[in-house]
């Protein structure tokens, strides 16, 4: 195949796809287009962490820093003055009154981290094997940490809202072009060759001239564009995120879509993107059981009670219809999750004497007020005012008192005196 034809087949794919991008939501339910979305940006990340993990050799654990950093960045650049004044109301004055569109801040956001992964770079790619991995990995640790504790600008360990929904599936894929297009035309360029070479052979490839380090570190800094950028798609995909969604859980969910796919070709990096993406999405469906006439699985169960104390029960020791369901679902499913809403402790030693069950963890909370930023839908069902302990019945909670799971129990509390006092529980069974 000629140049001219290649390049035929190439802008005809790229069109394919754009115009597909387009017609998408009008073809199919919201649920495939965010799962598409999302797989459109998981595979330009991927793709760009490709780059140094696999044409230069340099096994980077820190690539999701960068999508960290990009995510921050935009969405501060992107967040309106009047979301800047009430979620981060210390911001300095010049970056308060600075507000970009979407497109500016993703490209700001990927500069950004061009300019963070050429000062780490520096140092990092002089290393190699182990070495730097365990120094990327290092990376990744300090800009978790500098996102949790720069409370001005990146709100901590809470949830940064407020960022615009602005990621849709023609933004995703349009990036997705874009990378695969410039990083294909690098890749299979001299440099893309120096860079496959310094993989190969670092010795003979400075035999014939090619230095080590810009070459690695040109890699580096490249992937580091486009997953800031990714990271400014994905904040604006999601809207709220916090510091915990840029850590080992993504970073290892990117290299292993990286390692199925292969590590040295584009193609394989997109082709493992697709694999683990619809891999993952049948495994969660399959919460919901299945049945296939020789092999099939029961289906996990959610009930949701909520016990009134004794005195609002003619009976005091009788038990609640619905909770008796929620026990028969207990007896005749491995993994049964249900959820009591008590408002009164007695009633929770009540429900382990009577029902024959075990409680690991039992929280106590004070009843909770409706707050202004409570919607009417967010109140409706839930009757906060009335709940003053939750109890958590669940495969790692609770179990029939004939077995367990190596957890050792709580006891219930127990119920109060004639007085209305507590009864004081021995020190010697008080949990830690």
């Amino acid at each position: 195949m000629s140049g001219m034809q290649r390049l035929i087949v190439v802008v005809a794919g790229i069109a394919l796809l754009g115009l597909f991008s387009f017609s998408a939501p009008a073809m199919m339910n919201d649920y495939f287009v965010r799962i598409l979305t999302v797989m459109c940006i998981n595979a330009m990340l991927v793709v760009s962490m490709g780059l140094a993990n696999g044409f230069t050799g340099v096994f980077s654990l820190g690539h999701v820093g960068f999508v960290g950093v990009g995510a921050y960045v935009s969405g501060v650049l992107s967040l309106s003055a009047s979301a800047k004044a009430s979620y981060l109301p210390d911001l300095p004055a010049w970056i308060a009154g600075l507000h970009l569109s979407f497109l500016s801040s993703t490209i700001v956001a990927g500069l950004v981290c061009v300019v963070l992964a050429f000062l780490v770079g520096a140092p990092l790619m002089r290393l190699s094997g182990h070495f730097v991995s365990v120094a990327t990995l290092g990376f990744l640790i300090i800009v978790n940490v500098v996102l949790i504790n720069a409370d001005d600008y990146t709100r901590g360990a809470r949830t940064f809202t407020g960022v615009p929904l602005q990621t849709t599936f023609p933004w995703a894929m349009g990036w997705l072009l874009l990378a695969l297009v410039v990083l294909a035309r690098i890749v299979y360029s001299p440099k893309g060759r120096a860079w496959r070479a310094v993989r190969e052979d670092t010795i003979a490839a400075q035999a014939i001239g090619i230095d080590v380090l810009p070459t690695r570190l040109s890699a580096f800094v490249i992937g580091a564009f486009f997953a800031g950028a990714g990271g400014s798609l994905y904040g604006h995909y999601l809207g709220s995120f916090s510091p915990a969604g840029f850590y080992f859980a993504y970073t290892f969910s990117l290299i292993s879509m990286l390692v199925i796919g292969g590590m040295q070709s584009m193609t394989g990096a997109v082709v493992g993107v697709i694999i683990v993406s619809i891999l993952s999405e049948l495994l969660r469906n399959l919460e919901r059981g299945f049945d296939l006439g020789v092999v099939g699985a029961t289906d996990s169960f959610r009930c949701t009670a909520r016990i009134d104390p004794p005195a609002a029960r003619s009976d005091a020791g009788d038990v609640p219809g619905v909770l008796s369901q929620c026990h028969h679902l207990v007896e005749h499913a491995e993994t049964a999750h249900c959820m009591v809403r008590i408002r009164d402790q007695p009633v929770a030693a009540h429900l382990v004497a009577r029902k024959g069950l075990r409680i690991d963890e039992h929280h106590v909370e004070p009843a909770t007020r409706q707050g202004p930023g409570r919607s009417a839908a967010g109140r409706a069902g839930t009757d906060d005012e009335d709940v003053a302990a939750l109890g958590q019945i669940g495969e790692s909670a609770i179990h029939r008192a004939r077995g367990g799971f190596g957890h050792r129990p709580i006891k219930a509390p127990a119920p109060p005196d004639a007085a209305g006092r507590p009864s004081a529980t021995p020190r010697s069974r008080r949990r830690p």
